[in-house]
């Protein structure tokens, strides 16, 4: 076994250990956003509000948001087919919903679509065709 060897491997268990602490480190950030969340919120409160929920109601909200995100899907298939770039139905709704779920994470409704941009640009799409059909969605 040469040097480099041992440098090599070295090298590679300290990325490993990088990579560990990182993941750590989130995990930390995390488990303390979630008890400071959960430090200033009335849990029973919240539980008894989500109890006088309408069953009813509640199928109806679902099923209309359901609905708009196949619209929304459906209209930005229109655009994507329009610019010529084909994803699917099941891949574009997968974005539609990356997308949303970004714009509920992120401060502003442009995480969403930047997200939208980003991984319709990583299925093959040239950037500038992925940057036009959101912004003309």
């Amino acid at each position: 076994m040469t040097s480099g060897d041992s440098a090599a491997r070295a090298d590679a268990k300290g990325g490993r250990t990088k990579r560990w602490l990182l993941v750590l480190a989130k995990c930390g950030v995390s488990a303390g956003l979630l008890w400071a969340l959960f430090a200033s919120y009335d849990l029973a409160d919240t539980l008894a509000r989500i109890a006088a929920i309408d069953p009813g109601l509640f199928a109806v909200a679902f099923a209309g948001e359901l609905v708009n995100v196949l619209l929304v899907t459906g209209r930005w298939l229109m655009v994507l087919g329009a610019l010529g770039l084909t994803p699917g139905f099941a891949a574009a709704l997968a974005l539609v919903f990356i997308g949303l779920f970004f714009n509920q994470a992120l401060p502003s409704n442009i995480g969403g679509d930047a997200m939208r941009v980003w991984r319709l640009f990583r299925t093959g799409s040239s950037l500038g065709r992925a940057v036009g059909s959101v912004m003309l969605d």
